[in-house]
């Protein structure tokens, strides 16, 4: 990761890794993984802050919840096209 703003923004490699148990994990499904791929705001409320999204058990990505969102952190390269 890297600071910005003085805080701490994590890397999307972080958020992938299996041997990491994080506080904030939010379980998804099909349809908002290809939200989340094509690096749309996810709309849906969770504690503010970082938090990794899981599907099916497995952590793939960060994005940082205002409260009523989630920001979507996927990096710009890898996104798909609709």
């Amino acid at each position: 990761g890297e600071v910005k703003k003085n805080r701490f923004e994590p890397s999307h490699n972080f958020f992938p890794c299996d041997y990491v148990r994080y506080k904030n994990c939010i379980k998804i499904d099909e349809e908002i993984l290809d939200v989340y791929y094509h690096g749309d705001v996810i709309r849906m409320e969770a504690p503010k802050g970082w938090a990794a999204l899981s599907y099916e058990g497995k952590p793939i990505g960060g994005v940082k919840s205002d409260g009523k969102q989630l920001k979507n952190h996927y990096p710009k390269h890898l996104r798909k096209n609709r």
